[in-house]
């Protein structure tokens, strides 16, 4: 090997040494003799204060999301049992159909579903109704735009035609309320 590459090889192997050193030790320049004790804890107080800083902000956040969760659960359906829930969806979605003229043929109240690894379950209700486009469409945005939450999951909406110039149609509406399990 010449001169040249043995210079480099050895230049290489340094730097590689110095930068492990560096990955396993970052505060390297406070073992070099010379600087004190203090100096090393005066950095080690830094670091920690900003850790504490941090948290504090971290504080911060989660009670503000605690806040938030708290105003979106009161806006989720209670009661003991999501039956109870059930019942208070029905009466909804009739005093809704109700103000707007329309006609509930049939309610359903269908089988309630776990939503995984959150603490709520999903109350589905199908109803039928008979109704007109225009009642349909302030039926949909009561429900959507009810105080507690509710959703339409499914809908199915069908011309009926019971006599000349009838525009009445059949409506299949899935509508879901969501309630926080009892522990």
């Amino acid at each position: 090997m010449d001169k040249r590459k043995q210079k480099l090889l050895v230049i290489g192997a340094i730097l590689l040494f110095l930068g492990v050193l560096y990955r396993f030790f970052p505060d390297f320049s406070a073992m070099l003799p010379g600087s004190s004790e203090i100096e090393m804890k005066q950095g080690q107080l830094r670091q920690y204060q900003k850790q504490a800083a941090r948290l504090d902000g971290m504080k911060g956040q989660l009670d503000e999301l605690e806040k938030e969760l708290g105003q979106v659960e009161a806006q989720l359906f209670s009661g003991d049992t999501p039956s109870l829930a059930a019942v208070e969806i029905q009466k909804m979605l009739s005093e809704i159909s109700e103000k707007n003229g329309a006609q509930i043929d049939s309610i359903e109240v269908m089988a309630v579903n776990s939503i995984d690894n959150v603490p709520y379950v999903e109350i589905p209700v199908r109803f039928v109704i008979l109704a007109r486009i225009d009642q349909l469409k302030h039926i949909l945005y009561g429900i959507e735009s009810h105080a507690r939450y509710l959703a339409v999951k499914e809908a199915t909406v069908k011309p009926r035609r019971l006599a000349e110039g009838d525009d009445g149609i059949y409506a299949v509406l899935t509508v879901a309320g969501l309630m926080k399990e009892k522990s």
